[in-house]
């Protein structure tokens, strides 16, 4: 028989606490500790006085303590401190309902840098804020809510300044330049149309302050026809008195339209203005756009049946390799069994070897492996083992060692003298005789394994 022994450890935890009294260095770490939350927690903007009380309290505290002066006004002061830390946190509380939509007001102006694209702007609605703070510190709820709703006005004018400023600040900068260049006299049309479309950025930013990637593209159009703005104007005063310079101008466009024409591989003539030859080349680029966007439909078609066919080819690889190694799993299997039949004949042969005709006769009845003990003979009426036989199971237990974890089933049997009954007894006492003998000459060989049977005449 086999045992599982479980051993049990038990572990007692004793656990002693022992209570002491805050030193001094602790409550100045304590409070330290609350002021550095209150300032996460925007003491310093939520509730200043408190703060700076609070702060001036543990300063003081902390100055007493390195310079060894006297404990009971160092934890005066640390009260204080405290005290103050948990006026400011009240304070904080009340702030951050009171003053919910112009904190959210703050944050977005600051978001766009208002503080530097709209200082003027933003620092009044700082000061207008701290106005509120000290009204809401002082206790006058509703003084503290009406100018925390004008600081919220001011901070979104400043928010809508500052996107100006991103926005079309650059625009409006280059339309001063032309402007200071001349160009209100020399391009008109041009410096008055990079005019409109940043009035035209503007306005979508006063209708809808967020809806910055339009006003954007305005912006960038608005910058470029300033830009060609003051290109024009330098270009007309160098002409301006000067009949020869118009020519030379003529001259020019005609050169940069030729070499155009050039690359496209086209003659171009100007003895009618520039008009037919930009129709030309304008055709041209027109037609090899409408066959670039055919090619690129062809191709995107194509590419989609490559993509097609090569998804087919992934899961025909797939489905071959699914079938390769179903293939080469079955002939593995295959292997295996071939090679346990193997070993098993192998063993048959080995056990059918130890004995010759006389002794036993070795068989397979089935799954199970029978072997006939024909040259044992108990003495008449005995179950007693004749010496004789002791060579016989030494070539039994050889066997049995070739299946050291198969079950064995000894039968007993008798011939048919004598009566049923004492047959049948007799059987099983020879049985267990093989059995106990077995047993004893074969250490290897498990109880549980081995069973006897007696079966009389039978």
């Amino acid at each position: 028989m086999r045992y599982k022994i479980s051993l049990i450890l038990l572990v007692i935890l004793l656990l002693a606490f022992n209570l002491y009294a805050d030193t001094i260095e602790e409550k100045l770490k304590r409070t330290e500790a609350n002021l550095k939350k209150l300032e996460g927690n925007r003491g310093a903007l939520l509730s200043p006085k408190n703060f700076e009380k609070a702060k001036e309290k543990y300063n003081k505290a902390q100055d007493n303590y390195n310079k060894g002066k006297n404990i009971k006004d160092i934890e005066k002061n640390l009260q204080e401190s405290e005290t103050a830390i948990k006026d400011a946190n009240k304070v904080i509380e009340l702030a951050n309902i009171a003053f919910a939509e112009a904190l959210v007001a703050r944050e977005d102006a600051e978001t766009v840098n208002a503080p530097d694209y709209a200082t003027e702007e933003y620092e009044k609605a700082a000061s207008k804020f701290s106005e509120a703070i000290l009204k809401l510190e002082g206790g006058n709820l509703d003084s503290a809510k009406k100018k925390g709703a004008e600081a919220e006005n001011l901070y979104r004018n400043a928010e809508l300044s500052a996107i100006k400023a991103n926005t079309i600040g650059t625009a409006q900068s280059i339309i001063k330049e032309a402007k200071d260049a001349g160009a209100e006299k020399y391009a008109p049309r041009t410096y008055n149309h990079s005019k409109n479309l940043a009035a035209e950025a503007e306005n979508i930013l006063n209708t809808d302050r967020y809806a910055g990637d339009e006003a954007q593209r305005k912006a960038e159009q608005s910058i470029y026809e300033a830009k060609h703005a003051i290109y024009i104007t330098r270009k007309a005063k160098i002409m301006e008195g000067d009949k020869a310079n118009i020519e030379t101008l003529f001259l020019e466009n005609e050169e940069l339209v030729g070499r155009v024409a050039l690359a496209m591989d086209i003659e171009a003539k100007f003895d009618e203005g520039l008009e037919k030859p930009t129709s030309t080349m304008t055709q041209i680029i027109k037609n090899m756009r409408e066959e670039n966007v055919r090619l690129n439909k062809e191709i995107v078609e194509k590419n989609g049946k490559i993509e097609k066919l090569r998804n087919e080819l992934n899961e025909a690889k797939n489905e071959l390799a699914k079938l390769k190694g179903e293939y080469e799993y079955e002939l593995e299997q295959k292997r295996l069994e071939l090679e346990a039949k193997k070993r098993e004949e192998e063993k048959i042969a080995k056990v059918d070897g130890l004995f010759n005709e006389d002794e036993a006769e070795v068989l397979l009845d089935g799954t199970d492996l029978v072997i006939r003990l024909r040259a044992l003979q108990f003495p008449p009426g005995k179950a007693v083992i004749p010496p004789e036989a002791y060579y016989l199971f030494s070539k039994v237990i050889s066997s049995i060692q070739e299946y050291p974890d198969n079950e064995l089933i000894i039968e007993g049997h008798t011939d048919s003298q004598g009566r049923d009954a004492s047959n049948q007894l007799l059987s099983e006492k020879r049985a267990q005789a093989v059995r106990t003998y077995l047993l004893a000459n074969n250490p290897n060989l498990s109880v549980d394994l081995v069973s006897a049977m007696g079966y009389g005449e039978n």
